[in-house]
């Protein structure tokens, strides 16, 4: 602050601990200012008292509060104007003692509201570099004299005015942690939402999904159904993390349940989804891999869009088949050809695993370190258990992984 030290009143004392003792029973930061100012107005026998803050973008200081003087409330100041707008920027009280004097004096303020302002105390409401407003303090009379202030009255107004700042500062932190609070709510909430957007698992069908968003909501996704007789399934990755990717994740899915699967192909569904995620004017782009199964055939169908997290596991995990992205993602061109399909008929009790990006990164740096450890692991598994139980023990093992958690992880399970 740059004050000195000086001997404080009694009176000034019992002012200072008054405001600690009401801050502290839970007072107002307004009623605590506004009973402190007009209590300080006395001390240093002030004909007139302002309480002037700094607006939302720190451009304005407005008055908030006055007493004794002419009614000033409301008025706005630019922090060059005044003795104000000085002591703000500059953070540092001050006595002027002769107001016509001082250069940064605004005589016009005084002719439009008919008060003659002679001398003033002006102390910032500041602490630790945080600055919100200046209290002014003026025209000192005893016995209807102007007389000066002095360093002690000086003292004083600047411990007040560092209370007063501490206060603030306390309601903002408050504040902050309560709309902190209330955007972990909102966001745990969100991911509840997202977790009922994914296909939850039944016992009666061979495939399980699994999602662990990076943070509280993400960009994958899974999704699979039955129409006649045949399972339909999906994995997807939008880019990016967070809210964005979630709210173009719950898109997609909806476009997967919405369309006429019984009377068109997996090719005409890749088709329409790129053309609506084009529609959407975002430059996110998906990583999709989606199929079909014919539940008495074993005949699997897959497309992979810019995907090549997916693996077909033999019966006793000795043999292990990637399935390499034979197109782009989706959403970066406005049409896509015919993605090339891998048709496979496929052994019983074989398993299809499809992984996102986050899972496969998990296991090591280099694609060829990562498939061979994400075999290796898989190959230990039990493959006479459930497709649930094979999924929860992958994800299981991810938290032991260090590099675990650094990005959305989903994956999809299927017993052929």
């Amino acid at each position: 602050m740059g004050v000195m030290q000086h001997n404080m009143p009694q009176d000034g004392l019992q002012l200072i601990s008054e405001m600690m003792r009401r801050f502290g029973a839970g007072a107002s930061q307004n009623e605590v200012s506004f009973w402190a100012i007009s209590q300080l107005r006395q001390l240093v026998s002030a004909s007139a008292a302002s309480l002037f803050l700094a607006d939302n973008q720190k451009s304005r200081l407005v008055c908030a509060f006055c007493e004794g003087g002419a009614d000033i409330t409301g008025l706005a100041l630019h922090l060059d104007e005044g003795v104000a707008g000085y002591v703000f920027q500059h953070d540092e009280a001050m006595i002027v003692p002769i107001a016509s004097d001082n250069q940064h004096h605004q005589p016009k303020i005084d002719s439009d509201t008919g008060f003659s302002t002679q001398n003033m105390i002006t102390a910032p409401i500041s602490f630790g570099g945080n600055r919100f407003g200046v209290v002014q303090l003026l025209n000192k009379m005893t016995a209807r004299q102007i007389q000066p202030f002095d360093a002690d009255e000086l003292a004083l107004s600047s411990t007040a005015s560092q209370l007063i700042a501490q206060a603030m500062m306390m309601i903002e932190l408050a504040e902050t942690m309560i709309e902190d609070k209330r955007l972990h709510q909102e966001l745990e909430q969100a991911q509840q939402l997202q977790t009922l957007f994914l296909a939850q698992a039944e016992d009666s069908l061979p495939i399980c999904g699994k999602s662990a968003p990076a943070r509280h909501v993400g960009g994958d996704f899974y999704d699979y159904l039955i129409s006649e007789n045949r399972l339909v399934f999906c994995l997807g990755d939008v880019a990016g993390k967070g809210m964005p990717a979630a709210l173009i994740m719950g898109f997609c899915i909806s476009a997967f349940r919405a369309f006429e699967w019984q009377e068109n192909s997996l090719n005409e569904f890749v088709a329409k989804l790129n053309r609506l995620l084009r529609g959407l004017d975002s430059d996110r782009f998906l990583a999709l891999s989606v199929g079909s199964l014919e539940l008495e055939t074993n005949r699997l169908t897959l497309l992979c869009c810019g995907h090549s997290e997916t693996v077909l596991l033999s019966e006793n995990g000795q043999q292990a088949r990637w399935m390499n992205a034979l197109s782009p993602p989706l959403g970066i061109f406005d049409d896509v050809a015919e993605v090339p399909a891998y048709h496979i008929i496929v052994e019983k009790n074989s398993w299809l695993v499809m992984m996102t990006d986050g899972i496969t990164e998990a296991f090591g740096i280099e694609i060829t370190e990562q498939r061979q450890m994400l075999v290796d692991f898989l190959k230990c598994c039990n493959h006479s258990h459930p497709a649930s139980i094979f999924i929860d023990r992958l994800f299981s093992h991810l938290q032991e992984l260090p590099a675990c958690a650094h990005d959305d992880s989903t994956a999809l399970v299927i017993r052929l």
